[in-house]
């Protein structure tokens, strides 16, 4: 891949490991921790070098071990869940959120200040939330330290548990929020809600 001259090539820090550069192909088992069965894994899931998953279950994470396989956690933080709204919207929390590990510490319904304020002072729902009619799904403001220590809290908490590594979802570019033009929250100043995020990660 060749580089536009003039623009200063990205640093993108150590090289992956070498069993995640080699692995020629994986698989995403997005399922609640009761489907992680023997019977299951022996027939759909042992025969990846790795899975992207979003269960905690220690078995789960034991049998890939046992056959060699790397098992990652899926991981979200530029959109998290407001339960609160979710359930008067009249919708159930979803077993990805309610297996989510430290899911509490995230809950949008505790921390006012990390949502998205979009240009005219509304809380942004989340461009998933909007297509899949999700009342409780809202972006985040990268710029609060509160949020950020949330997300580093968490995958340390994934990283003791053994798991191989994170699979942070919607590791892009993020909508702008506006909340510090409406004194909803403080930004650190001259930088960008994606700016955060990528320094985040």
């Amino acid at each position: 891949m060749g580089f536009i001259p003039g623009i200063e090539k990205p640093v993108y820090g150590q090289k992956a490991p070498k069993w995640l550069r080699e692995a020629e192909n994986y698989t995403l088992y997005y399922q609640p921790s009761a489907t992680w069965t023997d019977e299951l894994f022996n027939s759909k899931l042992r025969y990846y070098p790795l899975i992207i998953g979003s269960t905690p279950d220690k078995h789960a994470l034991d049998m890939c071990h046992k056959a060699g396989i790397k098992l990652l956690f899926y991981v979200n933080y530029m959109e998290l869940l407001d339960t609160d709204r979710l359930i008067k919207g009249g919708r159930e929390v979803y077993y990805e959120w309610a297996e989510s590990i430290d899911h509490d510490s995230r809950d949008l319904k505790n921390h006012p200040d990390w949502f998205c304020i979009d240009d005219k002072g509304n809380l942004m729902r989340s461009a998933f939330a909007v297509n899949t009619n999700n009342p409780g799904l809202y972006g985040t403001c990268l710029h609060q330290k509160g949020l950020r220590d949330a997300a580093i809290q968490q995958i340390k908490m994934i990283m003791d548990a053994g798991y191989d590594g994170v699979f942070i979802d919607n590791s892009m570019s993020v909508p702008e929020c506006y909340g510090d033009k409406f004194n909803k929250h403080q930004h650190v100043a001259g930088k960008t809600n994606t700016r955060m995020y990528e320094e985040l990660q």
